[in-house]
């Protein structure tokens, strides 16, 4: 604090309301922390429950088309992904909370059913029906491919 301020009641009023001021002000910022915290505990419950099904999803998506590529061979697989005429859209905005400007992704799912995509997507249907189980042959011919690098 400055030690040259007189002390007469017009400055004890001005140096009370700043005190009044600064403690609303430190009131605002921690309702706004508490805001913010809550939102971001809920966004990351959000965030757990898609990670674990985004991995139960990528699992069977990929013992499935382990399954297609060991009955119908990997070119017959990429024809089959190919064919795919939509393409998931995502999109943004911001959401404003308190004053803060937290951003919000939103995407669009694709689903396709595999009755309508040739051959490839018929493995992958009977993989998904039924799961037969593949020769020692057939898992090397289809393990022993190059695998292409993703860019």
């Amino acid at each position: 604090m400055a030690t040259d301020v007189k002390p007469t009641r017009k400055n004890l009023m001005a140096i009370e309301d700043r005190i009044e001021l600064s403690e609303r002000g430190h009131d605002t910022l921690e309702q706004k922390r508490d805001g913010l915290i809550m939102e971001f505990m809920d966004i990351l419950d959000q965030a757990q429950d898609v990670r674990s099904e985004v991995a139960d999803d990528y699992e069977t998506a990929q013992h499935t088309i382990d399954m297609a590529r060991a009955m119908e061979g990997d070119v017959a697989v990429r024809g089959a992904a190919a064919a795919l005429k939509e393409h998931p859209e995502i999109t943004t905005r911001s959401k404003n909370i308190m004053g803060v400007v937290v951003p919000q992704i939103e995407s669009s799912k694709v689903k396709r059913t595999s009755m309508n995509a040739g051959t490839a997507c018929s493995a992958l249907r009977r993989g998904l029906t039924r799961r037969p189980t593949p020769t020692r042959s057939c898992l090397n011919r289809s393990f022993s491919r190059p695998r292409w690098r993703r860019r």
